[in-house]
């Protein structure tokens, strides 16, 4: 028999993966929605690329706990790293957050390793809610085998 507890954590993990896919959808659909300006032309969307940093670094991380808020997206990871458990992502850039839930999400429900991208030394833009003795922002995030 399966534990009540594995099944609670599935749905759960479900569930923020579909939050994660709506909520991209959600604002995928909002971003065609752009109003033209006065002579009629639609300006060009501002491309929203990562800082270009040279002390920006990779790293790996167990996701542990992975949370949702209005402000921030984290997660915590099962170790350290330079004294870092968390990294977060602020949710003004909508867009980004749900794709970056998406990863952290898929990642720990298939229990994978996630590599982080992000500037150890760089506590001047954090999320909200992220504490410079133990948080950082993510730049990037991803998984793979």
């Amino acid at each position: 028999m399966v534990k009540k507890s594995f099944v609670k954590q599935i749905v759960t993990y479900a569930a923020l993966i579909l939050l994660g896919m709506l909520l991209s959808s959600s604002l995928a659909s909002k971003a065609t929605e752009q109003p033209a300006s006065p002579q009629g032309i639609v300006p060009a969307a501002q491309p929203h690329a990562l800082p270009a940093s040279p002390n920006a670094v990779w790293t790996t991380c167990t996701p542990e706990n992975i949370a949702a808020y209005t402000t921030r997206i984290h997660v915590k990871c099962a170790t350290a790293v330079g004294g870092i458990y968390w990294f977060a992502v602020s949710v003004d850039n909508a867009a980004f957050a749900a794709r970056t839930l998406s990863v952290l999400s898929t990642a720990q429900v298939a229990g994978r390793t996630l590599s982080i991208l992000y500037e150890p030394d760089d506590t001047s833009n954090l999320p909200p809610g992220c504490s410079a003795s133990d948080c950082r922002a993510i730049l990037a995030a991803s998984f793979g085998q």
